[in-house]
């Protein structure tokens, strides 16, 4: 009967283990801890292969604390991905200023990476930025721990493409409308630049390399395909950028793109002359076969206003007894 009892022990205990959450151990002394094998390209950042924490002996415990326990492990792991990828862009980009302070926060503090952007670095910041370019030896670019070990950091450099991403951010109105077409503007304005100076110079190299020679260059590939006030237009993005940058940096440049030279560009006495009779006449009929596009074309023709003005309207906005519209902004234009 002893030993039928002691059968049966031994089976409760191993239910007991075999229903264990997951990543759940029960040590020698009896003492069950929460044990995560840290991923290979993850252990030189955590600096461990294994994370542990202590869930306690009874059952009870381990239900208890096994959430938070594997919530806090969790937050670790995908810290250390996320941090890793951020290392990982800033080097593709061969930003060696921001992979410095974005390593040295992560290992000590966001203080540690302040000081050493403003040249504040007493003995043990110095101490410490060599121990850390010791321990990441093999995993970052030499040049970037070479400068970590010497507690040097780079000028701030943004390439011209970095700066028409901040500015196209700066921009922003939380209109739908207005943010995709500076979006596509921007990103006509960056391919237009690469074609003419090449992505070396766009991407990779700082704004501060972009000369009045490559704004030309730039002025003279857009006139062999547009007019001359379409180029004035991309070419004024370009400048409102490059300005934007300037003084949000508080720089002693001058934008290259200013008082540009663009032969043919301005307005002239030709330019947008109203409809006559006789064109309204050629237009009609092709507006007349939609009951919405013979609508929309009169109301056009009719109040001047403008397309996205006409397209945009509410119902609330038509005043069929006074016969008139109220233009007012809405959620999908200004």
């Amino acid at each position: 009967m002893q030993e039928e009892d002691k059968d049966t022990s031994v089976t409760n205990e191993d239910t007991e283990i075999l229903n264990l959450p997951l990543y759940t151990e029960r040590k020698a002394d009896g003492i069950y801890r929460y044990r995560r094998r840290v991923p290979k390209p993850l252990v030189p950042r955590i600096g461990k292969g294994y994370l542990y924490r202590n869930l306690g002996k009874t059952k009870q415990e381990v239900v208890g604390k096994w959430p938070s326990a594997h919530a806090e492990i969790e937050e670790i792991l995908v810290s250390a991905i996320e941090g890793e990828s951020k290392a990982q862009e800033l080097i593709r980009k061969k930003d060696h200023r921001a992979t410095i302070l974005h390593l040295v926060e992560e290992e000590y503090g966001r203080e540690a990476a302040q000081r050493l952007e403003v040249g504040a670095v007493d003995d043990n910041l110095e101490y410490a930025l060599m121990d850390l370019a010791d321990r990441l030896e093999g995993q970052y670019p030499k040049k970037t721990l070479s400068m970590m070990h010497g507690a040097v950091l780079p000028e701030r450099s943004d390439s011209f493409a970095d700066v028409l991403n901040y500015y196209a951010e700066f921009k922003q109105t939380g209109y739908g409308a207005t943010d995709h077409r500076l979006k596509v503007r921007i990103a006509k304005c960056k391919a237009d630049l690469i074609e003419a100076l090449g992505v070396y110079k766009i991407a990779k190299q700082p704004i501060q390399t972009i000369t009045r020679k490559d704004a030309n260059a730039y002025r003279d590939t857009l006139a062999g395909r547009m007019s001359a006030n379409s180029v004035a237009r991309y070419k004024n993005t370009l400048n409102a950028a490059f300005n934007w940058y300037i003084k949000e940096n508080g720089l002693e440049i001058t934008s290259p793109f200013a008082g540009l030279l663009i032969k043919g560009a301005g307005s002239s006495k030709v330019d947008r002359l109203p409809l006559q009779d006789a064109h309204i006449k050629l237009l009609e009929p092709a507006m007349k076969d939609s009951e919405i596009a013979w609508a929309l074309y009169v109301l056009l023709r009719d109040t001047g206003a403008r397309v996205a003005e006409i397209a945009g309207l509410r119902v609330q906005d038509c005043n069929t007894g006074k016969g008139c519209l109220t233009i007012t902004p809405t959620p999908w234009r200004r």
